[in-house]
């Protein structure tokens, strides 16, 4: 599955736009890790790298949930991707991935 921020595919021609795709994912700190990222915040400072990851996972669960939908509706690309965060409660983050699932197909070599 082609995935782009773009709203095309370089190289390639949309053929049929199957419509808008979005899938999130919510997640919460376990508290070990909030207590960890709480005592090394006090410690030392600045950068917590055990809340680094979960960012990254996140957004890779919401883009896999989305070629699974995309795949169902039988686009082989999404363009135009975007990502948007909000906080559900404290500690209780959500990321969601929306774009447009399209069926491209590869342009001719001149």
């Amino acid at each position: 599955m082609v995935m782009t921020t773009t709203d095309q595919v370089p190289g390639a021609h949309v053929v049929k736009v199957l419509g808008l795709v979005h899938a999130n994912s919510v997640r919460g700190a376990d508290l070990a890790r909030q207590i960890v990222g709480a005592v090394r915040t006090a410690v030392r400072g600045g950068k917590i790298p055990d809340f680094d990851i979960l960012p990254d996972e996140f957004r890779n669960q919401a883009l896999a949930k989305l070629a699974t939908k995309a795949s169902e509706l039988g686009a082989n690309a999404i363009v135009g991707v975007r990502f948007g965060t909000s906080e559900i409660t404290s500690g209780i983050s959500e990321v969601i991935a929306y774009g447009t699932a399209v069926v491209v197909e590869q342009e001719e070599r001149k």
